[in-house]
Formats: structure tokens, C-alpha cells, sequence
């Protein structure tokens, strides 16, 4: 649920069909703060990158720094 406050800055919506072909790695925030502890699947999209997070019927993308 922490994954889809719509105030966490660079927050997407997509439909998840969309990732289906995407290479992905499994990781684990590690950083202190609001989404401490999340765990999701590290994917490019769009030319950036996001840490997505599957939900019924949709996929919340959260855009992280490559690095």
C-alpha cells in the first residue's frame, strides 16, 4: 500500500501487460524511509528507471536513481 501514496514524488500507473516482456531483478529498498523494507522488481521503462510493484490490475512504478 506504501507503494501507491500518490504524494511519493515520480509515482506511475500502468497497466501491467506492459512489463510482461521486461527484463527484471528482484531488490529491496535498503534506505531509510517511506518505502523502507519494499521489495519489487527493478525495471526500465520509458528510458528511466523504476522499482514496479504489481497490484490487481495495475502497476505502480517508483522512479529511482540508476546508481
Amino acid at each position: 500500500m506504501r507503494a501507491t501514496d500518490p504524494e511519493i514524488e515520480g509515482t506511475r500507473f500502468i497497466d501491467p501487460q506492459k512489463l510482461i516482456d521486461k527484463k527484471v531483478r528482484i531488490v529491496q529498498v535498503i534506505q531509510i524511509g517511506p518505502l523502507y523494507g519494499l521489495k519489487g522488481q527493478f525495471v526500465q521503462f520509458g528510458g528511466k528507471h523504476y522499482i514496479a510493484i504489481r497490484i490487481a490490475y495495475t502497476s505502480a512504478l517508483i522512479k529511482v536513481s540508476l546508481t
